[in-house]
């Protein structure tokens, strides 16, 4: 009998040790995730600027590992769709109609030549159709939504669609460093940066932080031609439906580009819109910093592996020859 008390009271006391140990467990906080918000809320402070940001998220993602990674490309899209929305407030409807008409010539010659060399640099590189073509259309308008809206009109297979995006994630990732650079370099306007960015970088996100690291009129340039850039997916998506005798449910129109354009229209004609709005306009930048910082969480060292040789050097070349090409039109 004592023999079993003891065996009995032993046994409760290793429970009660296993579950305070538990309890230490779970009230010990993730340091690592401590350091996710802590510098994300470093990013919306006045002192952080967008390329800071960006180099913050890219460190942290390869270094300093969470499973907040598996959710960047959910909070990329959040944040910088509403930031969009938001800059909204900060320009007119005739400036965007302005800037949007004066790019049209150039965004459909761009476009045009892209998705022709796209279809001549398959078969030179030897790749499958659908995958050359979702690098050619992710080339040409938006990178990532154009991927999906073509991939989904197409019923392409995951694997071209994830060749397709890592090729074109590979290039948003350089970009995101190097134009600024050779904006500089070259001695380029605001202006000028701004059409040229908005022409030659894939994703908005790339775009716009390209754009913010340059300034304010960059930024707002290439926002609004990178946006009117991606309307052209419905056009590509229907002709593309129709040559390959396929069907989309609806047209892939992002929600986003829908409200950006109903603020620009009607803020100006709302009561008391223009005394909150720029307010709005820089909540807005914050929230675009804080954006990048999401969007280098997404760039990750891994992500070149899924990139093969041949989809890489498709990519190169038809991003090289539309950044030059863009260059000499609006130079």
């Amino acid at each position: 009998m004592p023999f079993f008390f003891f065996c009995n009271v032993a046994s409760t006391q290793e429970s009660k040790e296993e579950y305070m140990n538990t309890l230490t467990i779970a009230a010990k906080p993730d340091q690592k995730k401590i350091l996710w918000w802590v510098v994300g809320l470093f990013c919306l402070s006045p002192i952080c600027s967008p390329f800071i940001a960006l180099i913050l998220g890219m460190l942290l993602s390869n270094f300093v590992s969470t499973s907040y990674q598996a959710k960047s490309h959910k909070w990329t899209k959040i944040l910088l769709n509403t930031a969009i929305v938001g800059m909204g407030f900060g320009m007119s409807f005739k400036e965007a109609m302005a800037i949007g008409g004066e790019g049209f010539g150039i965004t459909a010659i761009t476009i045009s030549v892209t998705l022709v060399l796209g279809l001549i640099f398959t078969k030179v590189f030897k790749l499958e159709k659908e995958a050359g073509l979702l690098i050619a259309c992710g080339t040409a308008i938006c990178g990532g939504s154009a991927i999906a809206a073509v991939g989904t009109t197409l019923d392409a297979k995951k694997e071209d669609m994830s060749i397709a995006l890592g090729t074109v994630f590979t290039f948003n990732a350089i970009a995101l460093v190097l134009f600024p650079l050779l904006g500089h370099l070259i001695n380029m306007s605001q202006t000028h940066f701004g059409w040229w960015c908005a022409m030659a970088i894939h994703d908005t996100s790339s775009v716009v932080g390209a754009a913010s690291v340059y300034g304010d009129k960059a930024l707002k340039l290439a926002t609004t031609v990178k946006l009117a850039r991606a309307l052209w997916i419905i056009p590509v998506c229907i002709g593309i439906g129709w040559w390959k005798k396929t069907e989309h449910k609806k047209l892939p129109i992002p929600l986003f580009l829908v409200l950006f354009i109903a603020v620009i229209f009607f803020h100006g004609y709302l009561p008391y819109v223009s005394s909150w709005g720029p307010k709005v306009n820089v909540v807005s930048k914050h929230l675009m910093t804080l954006a990048l910082f999401w969007v280098g969480t997404g760039l990750h060292f891994q992500t070149l592996k899924k990139v093969g040789w041949r989809s890489f050097a498709m990519g190169l070349c038809l991003w090289v020859i539309i950044g030059c090409l863009s260059l000499f039109l609006i130079w």
